[in-house]
């Protein structure tokens, strides 16, 4: 925990006792309060007759897929999440990872 911190702003002649961290705190509390995490979705495939589930999410412009062995990710372009989401689950598959 850092210390309590002073700092004094003087105006019109008159000093004001600001406390820094109290305030601090409240900033770094409403930065994360105001964040969610990224909706998660399935996604499945079938190779050689195995059905191998995952889940995907996109956060900012990055899709993640991710298995109980492994994950992948990529930058999301011109293709629809869902396909890039099957892409990476298959690649997943073929090393071993889903």
């Amino acid at each position: 925990m850092l210390p309590q911190t002073r700092l004094v702003w003087v105006v019109g002649g008159e000093a004001d006792m600001v406390e820094l961290m109290p305030r601090i705190q409240h900033i770094v509390d409403n930065r994360f309060m105001d964040t969610k995490p990224p909706l998660r979705y399935p996604v499945t495939c079938e190779v050689d007759g195995q059905t191998h589930k995952a889940t995907y999410w996109v956060a900012g412009k990055i899709l993640t897929v991710a298995t109980g062995r492994g994950g992948n990710s990529k930058q999301v372009g011109t293709m629809a999440p869902e396909v890039l989401a099957m892409q990476l689950l298959l690649e997943l598959v073929k090393t071993g990872k889903a």
